[in-house]
């Protein structure tokens, strides 16, 4: 019953969820991963018409990191909790003593409901050896939270466990067959243009158009739009739409605290017969944290190396970065001779930073200016920066307009 509009500054839809092109393949803005564990994310693909049977390759939660030591864990085929207590029996790496060490600290993690307001390292460190914080708990912790170790919130990360490993079911690795732009965004739009929804993109909003406290609109760069507003926007881009308004300060306030984490991917060609053992494999101790045989996207002989935070390769020449990656390839496995070609993608701000004061700043997805609500990865979920995270606040969105009492608007904007 209500008319949908959608804002859209950039060219394209999708956000972080894009996707560009790289020789004769489409490859993501930066290599993501899903979980079995996305329900928000799995169930808006089935509405608009994405299988996740069809579009994702599933694994059983698998481990591989590589360093000085190796360390291999694979969850098994059976129920909770024995599926991950299996895992850890049989892993490759631990000695008995660690193993036992690490199934006491997670049954402990997972079942202690009430945790100090302290950052994962300073927790955890009281647990667990400094082998398994480095083989484990802190690559863990960078993936899930895009966070490191020393300042990421440990409320979020037990919140991720308890979703990814109490049941088998949610534990599966799911790696997108297709780019992310194909798996999201391009249906999406089909989508709400078949339910009549408009999609505009290039109109960048400039202001919100206020009356007497409440938000009724907003004006683009040569438009102006009436109706309900959400602005599904990234956090730095709220003050200056929001720092005139007297309401909205308190919020503007705990939101200028936040902080970016970035992500960088560096896509590698190879030969098409170049295999990898497995789709992800950790890389301990190098500048790449994370390596994906995109041969699940039928695109083989296409690697996909993730480095989270900062350091000095976000300010390396893209070449010279590809360089040293392609060196600590063919370091770990020979057969990875040099690539035919290299493409860098730098998101610098890829992700908020899920740290321990921030958490309890991020916002509700309810605002106190009738008329105005907010969607994003750091909005009041209980996730950290994921595609998970950002549709649940969507969804939350979605629900509080249903419940309006009074008659709906005339338009819902989605900025």
């Amino acid at each position: 019953g209500f008319k949908v509009t959608l804002l859209e500054a950039a060219p394209q839809l999708g956000g972080r969820a894009r996707s560009v092109d790289f020789g004769s393949h489409r490859v993501d803005n930066g290599q993501h991963l899903f979980v079995s564990g996305y329900h928000h994310v799995f169930d808006l693909l089935k509405l608009i018409g994405q299988n996740p049977k069809d579009v994702f390759e599933k694994h059983p939660f698998t481990w591989h990191l590589l360093g000085e030591t190796s360390f291999e864990m694979r969850f098994l085929n059976l129920k909770a909790p024995f599926h991950a207590l299996g895992g850890i029996l049989f892993a490759k790496g631990l000695s008995l003593t660690e193993k036992w060490q690490l199934i006491c600290f997670s049954r402990h993690l997972l079942t202690t409901s009430l945790l100090p307001s302290v950052s994962v390292k300073e927790y955890i460190q009281k647990f667990q050896s400094p082998k398994l914080i480095k083989m484990l708990w802190e690559p863990m912790c960078v993936a899930a939270l895009s966070t490191p170790i020393e300042k990421a919130s440990l409320d979020v990360f037990r919140r991720v466990l308890l979703d990814a490993f109490q049941k088998k079911a949610f534990s599966d690795l799911c790696f997108a067959k297709k780019d992310l732009s194909a798996l999201l965004p391009i249906p999406a739009e089909v989508y709400l243009e078949k339910l009549g929804a408009k999609v505009f993109t290039r109109q960048r909003v400039k202001s919100l158009w206020m009356k007497e406290g409440r938000c009724l609109g907003v004006q683009t760069q040569d438009k102006n739009f009436m109706g309900e507003v959400v602005l599904a926007l990234p956090f730095a881009a709220l003050p200056p739409l929001l720092s005139s308004i007297p309401e909205a300060q308190s919020l503007l306030k705990n939101v200028q605290s936040f902080h970016h984490e970035p992500i960088t991917t560096v896509y590698l060609q190879y030969a098409v017969k170049t295999k990898l053992p497995f789709p992800m494999i950790g890389l301990e101790g190098r500048l790449g944290h994370w390596v994906f045989d995109r041969a699940f996207a039928d695109q083989p002989g296409l690697m996909a190396v993730v480095i989270t935070g900062e350091g000095k390769h976000l300010h390396m020449p893209h070449d010279e970065l590809a360089l040293i990656i392609a060196k600590e390839l063919e370091t770990t496995w020979p057969w990875l001779k040099k690539p035919k070609d290299t493409r860098v993608i730098h998101e610098k701000r890829a992700a908020f930073s899920c740290q321990v004061h921030t958490n309890p700043l991020r916002p509700s997805y309810l605002t106190n200016i009738p008329g105005l609500s907010l969607a994003g990865d750091y909005c009041q979920t209980p996730y950290p920066a994921t595609l998970e995270g950002a549709v649940m606040s969507g969804k939350l969105c979605a629900d509080q307009l249903r419940e309006l009492k009074n008659e709906p608007p005339k338009e819902v904007l989605c900025a």
